[in-house]
Order: structure tokens, then C-alpha cells, then sequence
């Protein structure tokens, strides 16, 4: 009972350090006061906590803050000194490398072109982009994105550790290599958990369709990604007419068919739809109107077209995400 009462105490003090280090990444900086005060822990806790995040090396005083009175507060903010983080885009034909520092500025981008075959030309040609990097700051983590060419199982890494071979993933080889927290998704079914979660969805059921060359989904229905086959993201332009009869229907048409296909297999409260380039006027209201009452119980779910983000805003997104699990990882003495 009594090392049931220290894991408790250990996990609720993680938790409350968390929460402190959640609100300081909202922020350019509070006081001890203000984490109290937005956190509803006491000062004494805030105090507390602070402290042992300041020995590890997590957070730092930033500067001060004059407030009323003429009196100074101390402000705080995650530590640069943790490291930085990489984020990976990966393709058939190249890999863009985002590298940034803790507090999700981005330090450099850039395009290692080729021709990544297997995990073991990705592992590589990231390997050596790492090794080529300015090392006054360690590599704290590292996120993998796989670009809609890919699958997650596509790459698959020979890997040696001197005294046995072994066929393992992506993630796993650098995990090994680097002795880091790795993450890896594929861009649109991390671009949909980021919009769902930014337009405040996360309890709803949702499809987020990306309109490009192709006609992609991901859906999320009670708070998880579906897996569609044999993967989260989708292409559902093959359920169209053939090409001679789909170039006489308007995109709109053509949405409507496939969205009718996917009320009639999934009860969906919301669509979201994304688009680089601007679509037609009149699209919603044409797009509405083909869609099947009989398929929606009678009534449409909402519709709401979405702002498609950039590279740059991906990386960052994921980027938080790692930044997370390295603080965690930290926290909880793993890897």
C-alpha cells in the first residue's frame, strides 16, 4: 500500500508539472503568480513545482515583469537547453527536415532530394542531416511525417547493432540510433486531428476530406482515426464515375456522391473540406443540395471549409507534440 501511495504522489506531481509547462507553452511568459492563478494550483505548489522544472533544466527565468505597485515578477519559460527537435516530411522523392527549438521556433528548412526507395535510404540521408547539424544544442526528438505518396509500413529499416541484424521500423531506427522520443503519422491524418482539435471538434464525428489530385479522407468517429483498409487516409476518387462522365459534373457533384457513400456507412456530425486553391462560388449550397436526405437521417451535418495549412504550420503543430512526450519522457526518467 504504501509504494501504491508514492506511484500516486509521483504521478500527480507529474501531472501538475505538466499542467504548468502546458500553460507556459501558451504564453511568452508568466510569473509564478500567473501559473497559480490560470492553473488554480497554490502558490506554494506553483512554487514548488517550479523549482524542481528549474533544476532540471526544463524551464528558465526569462526576465522580469513589472506589474502594479511598481513591483517585479520573475516570468519563466521552457528551456531552449533541452535541445532541439527535428520534424521530418517524408516522400518517395525527397524529405523536408524542419529543425526547431523548444519553444517551436524553427531554426532551419530545408529539401534533401532523392530517390528513398526503403527505410534504410530515409535512415540514412537523415542520419547524416543530423550529424551535419551544429551540435551546441542535443537532439531532443524526433517526428515523422509521411506525405500522402506514403504508407507508414512502406519503410522498414535493416538495422545492425554490431552483435545482431534485425528488420526494424523507421521510428524504431531512430529511436535506437539516437536514444530520443520518436513520433510518426502521415500528414493528413495529423492535419485532421489538428484542425478537429483547433475548431474545437474533438467529441464530435468527423470527416475531413482534402481536395488535390486526388479525393482523400480521414474520419474520426468517437475520438479515434478509422482505419480505411489498411490505413487512416483514403483515396476516394476511385468511387467516382469514370473520367468521360466525371468531366461533365462539377466538383460539387462529385463530392456529394462520395459523401452520400460515407453518411450511409458512418453516422458524421461535421465535414470539413480543405482546398489550395479557391473553390467555386455556389460550391456549398450545390454540395448540400446532392446529398441524400435518406442517408442523413434527414438532416445534413455541417459543412465548414477549412483553411489548408503550410509546411510551416505543420511542423510546428507536430512539433508540439514531440516537445510533449520529450517533457514527459524527462519527467517519467524514459526515453
Amino acid at each position: 500500500m504504501k509504494e501504491m501511495k508514492k506511484l500516486g504522489l509521483k504521478e500527480t506531481k507529474i501531472g501538475n508539472q505538466l499542467l504548468i509547462l502546458q500553460t507556459l507553452f501558451s504564453g511568452n511568459g508568466f510569473s509564478r503568480v500567473e501559473l497559480a492563478e490560470k492553473t488554480r494550483l497554490s502558490p506554494s505548489t506553483v512554487t514548488s513545482l517550479t523549482a524542481d522544472l528549474l533544476k532540471r533544466g526544463i524551464i528558465e527565468e526569462s526576465g522580469t515583469k513589472v506589474v502594479t505597485a511598481g513591483r517585479a515578477r520573475t516570468e519563466l519559460a521552457v528551456s531552449n537547453s533541452l535541445g532541439y527537435l527535428v520534424v521530418l516530411e517524408v516522400s518517395h522523392s525527397c524529405i523536408y527536415i524542419t529543425l526547431l527549438n523548444m519553444r517551436l521556433e524553427i531554426m532551419s528548412s530545408r529539401q534533401v532530394k532523392g530517390k528513398f526507395v526503403d527505410g534504410n535510404s530515409v535512415f540514412a540521408a537523415v542520419a547524416q542531416e543530423i550529424s551535419d547539424t551544429d551540435g551546441t544544442q542535443p537532439l531532443a526528438g524526433i517526428g515523422i511525417l509521411f506525405q500522402e505518396d506514403v504508407r507508414e509500413n512502406s519503410f522498414h529499416v535493416m538495422y545492425s547493432t554490431g552483435y545482431a541484424a534485425a528488420n526494424i521500423s523507421l521510428k524504431d531506427a531512430f529511436k535506437t540510433q539516437f536514444r530520443v522520443p520518436v513520433l510518426e503519422e502521415s500528414v493528413s491524418a495529423f492535419t485532421v486531428t489538428d484542425v478537429i482539435r483547433e475548431v474545437g471538434l474533438e467529441e464530435r464525428n468527423v470527416a475531413h476530406i482534402h481536395l488535390g489530385r486526388q479525393i482523400r479522407a480521414v474520419l474520426q468517429i468517437d475520438g479515434s482515426t478509422v482505419v480505411l483498409r489498411d490505413h487512416f487516409v483514403e483515396d476516394f476518387s476511385s468511387m467516382l464515375p469514370e473520367r468521360e462522365q466525371r468531366s461533365e459534373m462539377s466538383l460539387s457533384r462529385q463530392l456529394a456522391l462520395l459523401l452520400n457513400v460515407l453518411y450511409a456507412m458512418f453516422h458524421l456530425d461535421t465535414v470539413l473540406i480543405a482546398r489550395k486553391q479557391p473553390l467555386p462560388d455556389g460550391f456549398l449550397e450545390e454540395l448540400r443540395g446532392g446529398i441524400s436526405p435518406r442517408f442523413t437521417q434527414g438532416k445534413i451535418p455541417d459543412i465548414v471549409l477549412v483553411q489548408e495549412g503550410s509546411r510551416e504550420r505543420t511542423a510546428i503543430g507536430f512539433a508540439a507534440r514531440i516537445r510533449l512526450k520529450c517533457i514527459r519522457s524527462r519527467l517519467e526518467g524514459t526515453v
